[in-house]
């Protein structure tokens, strides 16, 4: 019985493998060149009325989101609050 705990003993000290560390996130409090969510928010009106009168003039909402450093869904977001039709040719 005493060679049984030795041994335990034994093995429990030799188990010295590291404990897997968690990742952790990149801290949020760095200055990051991340632009606004919201595109509405982050256009002046000129701006707004100079993406609208883009696409009228034949830009796709690819160009545009390019352009202005946006989704397509949220250039066409724009678009529709603005009330400017789709134009299904494109």
């Amino acid at each position: 019985m005493q060679k049984l705990e030795a041994a335990l003993a034994k093995s429990q000290v030799q188990d010295t493998s590291p404990v897997p560390r968690r990742r952790r996130r990149p801290s949020q409090t760095k200055a990051t060149s991340r632009t606004p969510q919201r595109l509405e928010r982050r256009l002046s009106r000129t701006e707004k009325n100079e993406l609208i009168q883009a696409y009228h003039d034949g830009a796709s909402t690819a160009e545009l989101a390019r352009r202005y450093r946006a989704s397509k869904s949220a250039i066409l977001e724009l678009l529709t609050k603005h009330k400017v039709r789709a134009d299904t040719s494109r």
